[in-house]
């Protein structure tokens, strides 16, 4: 559930404990929502778009993404490293 609270975004996580009873836990969104924040958002969300109309998996496409913006040396996740349709 997301919502806003004075100005500040807001995240709350909901569990229910093994007792039946409802655990609740409010968290600060540490989301960039200066225009610049919102801009580099669009923009992985039209790489996303492209990598994914490709045909490679959403999740494989999101982990090299952020890989490349974080400028590692290997974009290959270990699990899929010996990745048949994407080789590094």
């Amino acid at each position: 559930m997301d919502y806003e609270l004075a100005g500040s975004h807001q995240v709350r996580f909901l569990r229910n404990c093994s007792c039946g009873s409802t655990l609740s836990v409010a968290c600060g969104d540490r989301r960039n929502h200066s225009p610049a924040g919102m801009k580099r958002r669009r923009l992985f969300g039209n790489l996303m778009e492209l990598l994914t109309e490709t045909g490679m998996p959403e999740d494989q496409a999101r982990h090299r993404l952020k890989v490349v913006l974080r400028s590692s040396d290997d974009p290959r996740p270990p699990a899929e490293s010996s990745s048949k349709n994407f080789p590094p």
